[in-house]
């Protein structure tokens, strides 16, 4: 018998959902609270407990389950006051996924060294949450990364035949300096099997097999099963082939290495379709009080969806993952009528399905939004609020601006002790696809270890009611921050505020500076933001021990500024990026290092020297001394009239930093070929002058050799309309996507 979708929220989840409802009612406007105060743990926990009980099934996108949660969140944000907010003015916003369901799976080794082993489904091995139905009995072959790119000439499979084999897939990065991140996703790995006649894929990252993951609609072949592998499976497949799983790693490192294990796996797969089936967003607003912001919309928002049931039957409550992040929305929503909150901003509260299928729902959200796209003005994202320690980490807060940066301002002790921040990055979560389109996203988590990530005992019991408060309570005076901010922040530049938040930004501290007693007060300017200005000594040599005692105390300089690195090579400027800081190098001028010698020049790189620099006029240092740099893996700086080209024939493996501004005459021409690889040309901006000369360069150089290095006030956050008017014109001359990404930072990690 099938059940409608109100049968089935009257049939399963009625009994769960009574305590919540007798414990919410009563709750009516209190005008003595604020919308902080209002927000209560306790309440957003028996939210988080019916989400994550039996009834909703494990809340599977497109399956009954999923839909009866997608109904009580809805009746939820109804209770609150909230306003239907999708185009057909009621709470949901649909989406198609792809609609399989398996009732059976196994995985067999057929004919290992000890004979037939028969693996267990969830510990052993777990299918992805578009399962395919099919028996196969081949061979697994082993084809590393997975990865066919002729472009960037990398072919894992090489020789070996996969037509009606098992490919086995390592998901991991490959970590040759080249962006694989396209490579890397699924959709790549499993159409290039698929397309060399893989009659099976199965991928192995990490100890454990990883539960969910999906294929989209496009690439999902259902007639080829798919899921992941233990690390101790793959082992036995590599027995008697010479190999380990550690060692076939390493040794991918110089590039493919296929091995065909000789060894036949049965791998079984039941499962059925259940087309059309369909995922849906939940949507509810608070219109805007101010007659001018209120066309201006924050979207708060976290996925309701996880795994579902299994093949084996085995049910994923995804209690941390993520109904406490629904639960949070939810309890937000509940808090705002509480405390009355009239917010002068448009607030959307949203929940998202399909994020385990691959982010589906706030894909659909951010290309349809139900608004003018150009006022959505900030995008917060709660994915897994549960674990932790109490506190919470937020990333890509300096995308906003300033009701970002007046919020961390004002935070108090307690609340900043809790709290960490970090740059945006990746496509982790549902904050991705509205970072794509340029809304200034953040995304939000409880801080520490989140334990029994996509496992069936991520229960309500094993997460703190305190832990959802301190979370709550610190969005909500964020919210309130972003919401309430009195200036328009629908400006135009929402864009290019985040592609500067997320450009890699360097500071150069010379140690040899004019001034001894702080030797960077030359490149600080009275707000205490680094200048970046190179004010080199002109005085001869100075002493080695000043020198190792200006270096010591550059860590001072970091103590009360949380946005600050000092590192010693420029690959560590990846992690600078990572913990949202300016990277600060400390420097040498050549002429200085001579005076010291290669010996000394070693001992100096050993202290935390990052590299050198080449003043203008200055003489071409001796290749000792470029040797001893370049074997410490340090670079050389120099202007763009300086002798690096000397010094690049001379020193083949020596990093050259060539910058260049507009006080530095005409923009310098291109390296040889040869010499591309390891000279980089940084073009420092300030404000959109000699904009054709720096188009010039980035054309004539190659997006992949150039930094652009956003030169006005390095601290994070801090506004410059002139640089955001620069990447304005960088992305209308078409540098967009991947080009602009390197351009603003990958090139420096890499380089």
């Amino acid at each position: 018998m099938t059940l409608s979708v109100g049968e089935t929220v009257a049939r399963l989840i009625l009994p769960c959902v009574l305590s919540y409802i007798l414990a919410a009612s009563g709750a009516g406007p209190s005008r003595g609270k604020t919308l902080e105060e209002a927000f209560s743990g306790a309440s957003a926990w028996r939210a988080d407990s019916v989400l994550s009980s039996a009834p909703f099934e494990g809340r599977r996108s497109g399956t009954a389950g999923g839909r009866a949660a997608e109904e009580w969140i809805a009746a939820r944000f109804l209770d609150s006051g909230l306003l239907p907010a999708s185009a057909d003015q009621t709470f949901f916003q649909d989406f198609p996924v792809i609609g399989c369901e398996a009732s059976k799976a196994s995985l067999e080794l057929l004919d290992g060294p000890f004979g037939r082993i028969r693996f267990v489904l969830g510990e052993d091995f777990t299918l992805l949450l578009t399962p395919a139905d099919g028996k196969v009995t081949a061979e697994a072959v082993i084809v590393g990364y997975g990865i066919d790119s002729p472009q960037k000439e990398r072919n894992d499979y090489g020789d070996v035949r996969l037509e009606g084999k098992i490919a086995v897939i390592l998901r991991e990065h490959v970590e040759d300096g080249r962006d694989w991140s396209e490579e890397y996703k699924r959709t790549h790995t499993f159409a290039a099997a698929r397309a060399r006649g893989a009659a099976a894929v199965l991928y192995v990252q990490g100890e454990r097999p990883v539960a969910g993951a999906a294929l989209e609609p496009g690439v999902h072949d259902p007639s080829v099963p798919a899921g992941f592998i233990s690390k101790r499976i793959a082992d036995l497949l590599l027995r008697e082939t010479g190999w380990t799983l550690d060692d076939l790693k390493e040794k991918l490192k110089d590039g493919p290495r296929p091995v065909a294990t000789g060894k036949r796996l049965r791998f079984e797969v039941k499962a059925k379709r259940t087309e059309p089936a369909t995922g849906r967003n939940v949507l509810g607003m608070i219109r805007g009080s101010d007659p001018v912001l209120g066309s201006e919309v924050v979207i708060f928002g976290a996925h309701h969806d996880h795994l579902g049931i299994d093949a084996g039957g085995h049910l994923y409550p995804g209690a941390n993952d993520n109904a406490s992040g629904t639960a949070v929305v939810i309890e937000m929503a509940r808090a705002s009528r509480e405390s009355g909150w009239k917010p002068r901003r448009s607030v959307l509260f949203v929940t998202f399905g399909g994020e385990e299928m691959g982010l589906l729902g706030s894909k659909r959200l951010a290309a349809h939004l139900p608004f003018d796209s150009s006022r959505a003005v900030a995008m917060l994202n709660l994915d897994m609020a549960g674990h932790g320690d109490g506190g919470f980490g937020l990333a890509g807060g300096t995308r906003l601006g300033p009701p970002y940066i007046s919020w961390r301002a004002g935070l108090d002790s307690v609340r900043a002790a809790s709290f960490e921040e970090y740059r945006l990055d990746g496509e982790h979560s549902d904050y991705s696809p509205f970072a794509a389109r340029g809304i200034p996203a953040l995304s939000a988590w409880s801080r520490g270890r989140h334990h029994r990530y996509h496992d069936i005992e991520d229960e309500a019991r094993h997460v703190p009611p305190e832990n959802l408060e301190a979370v709550g309570r610190g969005l909500a005076s964020l919210l309130l921050s972003i919401a309430d901010h009195p200036e328009p922040l629908a400006d135009g530049y929402g864009v290019e505020r985040a592609l500067r938040a997320d450009a890699i930004q360097i500071g150069f501290a010379p140690l040899d500076a004019a001034i001894l007693v702080d030797p960077l007060r030359e490149t600080l300017d009275g707000d205490g933001r680094i200048a970046g200005r190179l004010v080199l000594c002109d005085q001869g040599r100075i002493d080695t021990g000043e020198i190792l005692r200006r270096l010591g105390s550059l860590s001072s300089l970091t103590d009360d500024r949380p946005w600050l690195r000092v590192i010693d090579e420029l690959g560590e400027t990846g992690d600078a990026r990572d913990e949202m800081a300016v990277a600060l190098l400390p420097v040498l001028a050549l002429p200085t290092l001579e005076g010291i010698g290669a010996s000394g020049a070693r001992a100096l790189c050993a202290a935390g020297l990052a590299g050198a620099i080449l003043p203008s006029g200055a003489a071409i240092p001796s290749r000792e001394v470029c040797r001893a740099l370049a074997d410490q893996g340090r670079f050389v700086m120099a202007g763009s009239l300086s002798g690096w080209r000397e010094i690049a024939r001379s020193i083949s493996d020596l990093p050259l930093l060539v910058r260049w501004d507009r006080t530095a005459g005409t923009p310098p021409a291109p390296p040889d070929s040869a010499d591309r690889g390891r000279v980089l040309l940084v073009l420092r901006v300030e404000g959109v002058a000699d904009s054709a000369a720096m188009r010039e360069s980035i054309a004539s150089w190659g997006a992949q050799a150039v930094h652009i290095d956003i030169a006005a006030g390095l601290e994070v956050g801090v506004e410059d309309r002139e640089s955001l008017q620069f990447l304005a014109w960088l992305r209308r001359r078409s540098w967009a996507g991947k080009a602009v990404e390197a351009l603003l930072g990958g090139n420096l990690r890499r380089f």
